[in-house]
């Protein structure tokens, strides 16, 4: 096998790597694994027994599937969903995406049926609470006002 960087170093040999097979994925999993420097190993699967199934596997990607034991941390990719209230006028909304532009990132935020664009920085969020899946943030003044002003 060759292994991207990504791949950990020491796989929990009890948990499968997947194989997409006709649009399902199929769990592979290890009898023997057994690295070969940084990015090779050999490995042999509990259900592949003979070299007709071996050869099957050759040139497919297999996936494993891990759990992101880094930091923990919350990233602001991950809060579409999370709800946002600004403290200043009370109005509250519930985040859509995240909006990763160079030097302006922003949240897009449905506040009834109106889709705002809140900048994310440190000076407009105010809190974070992601046990409560919520944030409050300072708006910047006539932020709102410009999406909810009536046409004249």
């Amino acid at each position: 096998m060759r292994l991207y960087d990504v791949f950990p170093d020491n796989p929990n040999l009890e948990e499968p790597l997947f194989i997409d097979i006709d649009g399902l994925e199929v769990p592979l999993f290890f009898h023997a694994f057994v690295r070969k420097g940084n990015n090779k190993a050999i490995a042999r699967f509990d259900d592949i027994d003979n070299e007709y199934r071996a050869q099957e596997l050759i040139g497919k990607e297999l996936y494993i599937y891990v759990q992101d034991e880094e930091d923990g941390e919350l990233y602001y990719e991950d809060m579409a969903g999370f709800s946002l209230t600004d403290i200043r006028s009370g109005k509250k909304g519930i985040i859509t995406e995240y909006i990763d532009y160079q030097d302006n990132p922003l949240f897009k935020v449905l506040f009834g049926e109106i889709e705002v664009l809140v900048p994310v920085a440190d000076d407009i969020i105010e809190e974070i609470d992601e046990e409560q899946r919520s944030v409050k943030a300072s708006l910047p003044d006539g932020l709102l006002e410009l999406y909810f002003e009536k046409p004249l």
